[in-house]
């Protein structure tokens, strides 16, 4: 592939308000151990640093760079217009271009990161790697981050592996895999791997981070070598009514004719019905909502 992903592109126009609106931010554990592995930070945030985010979204995760104090430094680049629309009104100090890894308008050997947060799924082939490294500086480091709802072969690696747990959240051992791992923490809540495994029945046919493939070209390419890995898992509320509305925002639900989507909503909400017990809800000033342990999975080049 040498352009970008065209579900992709057409489903991020139509949806990038709700994206914006209903997916999750990432959370600062991780992110802090992330930009560490990029050498992003040391003591403090190394904001001289030049960092590249690739297919920005609306900015979900620049909202970290943001805060952590990169702005003349910081550029993205997105392919979908809509993101980038969302984008510029969310960080309009922020250089953002449109753009995708085939062709990334800046030059040559110029950054010290490229970080892409929840997207290199859609791209994940020699041809990015290669745009990659060109916009790099020859010390420079590549990074993805993912925040994932349930278990998949994504979760398998062979590489040098770490975990952090939100403080709320009691692990009885950390010696398993990732995968099983990840199955204890997200089975407190079986309503919502209920829900997760019935959604996942859409993404057959479209490039998806749980579906692993990226790991093939990750592990493999002679751009990058794998690095280390981290796993960060946390509780996450959402009102019940909201719960279709967060996957309506995956480019494979959006994609589905309008009678399909309907009835994928009826089928949650019957799932909803079913499996959620009084130990998944939680009222916050008097509003209720449902309890649901996240997943953050992030991977840095050597």
């Amino acid at each position: 592939m040498s352009k970008p992903h065209p579900t992709a592109v057409k489903s991020f126009n139509l949806n990038h308000v709700s994206y914006d609106k209903f997916r999750p931010s990432f959370q600062k554990p991780l992110v802090e151990k992330f930009l560490r592995d990029l050498k992003l930070i040391d003591v403090k945030p190394l904001t001289s640093k030049k960092i590249l985010e690739l297919a920005s979204g609306t900015g979900k995760f620049t909202e970290n760079l943001v805060n952590y104090g990169w702005k003349d430094n910081l550029v993205v680049v997105e392919p979908s217009e809509g993101m980038l629309d969302s984008f510029k009104k969310n960080y309009p100090q922020v250089k953002a271009f449109q753009g995708s890894s085939y062709k990334i308008p800046v030059e040559s050997g110029s950054f010290d990161a490229v970080i892409i947060a929840q997207g290199f799924h859609w791209f994940s082939d020699l041809d990015s790697l290669k745009e990659i490294r060109r916009v790099l500086k020859p010390e420079g480091k590549f990074g993805c981050v993912w925040n994932f709802d349930g278990i998949s072969n994504a979760l398998q690696t062979t590489n040098p592996y770490s975990y952090l747990l939100d403080s709320s959240l009691k692990a009885d051992t950390t010696d398993l895999p990732p995968k099983e791992f990840a199955n204890n923490m997200m089975s407190q809540h079986v309503w919502y791997q209920k829900v997760t495994e019935f959604m996942y029945n859409f993404d057959a046919k479209v490039p998806q981070y749980r579906h692993g493939k990226w790991r093939k070209v990750w592990e493999d390419n002679p751009y990058f070598k794998p690095g280390v890995e981290s796993f960060y898992f946390y509780p996450l509320l959402i009102q019940p009514e909201h719960v279709f509305d967060y996957w309506l925002t995956r480019s494979y639900i959006t994609d589905l004719p309008e009678v399909e989507q309907k009835r994928a909503k009826a089928k949650v909400e019957v799932i909803m019905s079913q499996w959620v017990e009084d130990n998944d809800k939680v009222k916050v000033e008097d509003i209720e909502y449902l309890q649901r342990i996240m997943g953050t999975h992030c991977v840095v080049s050597e």
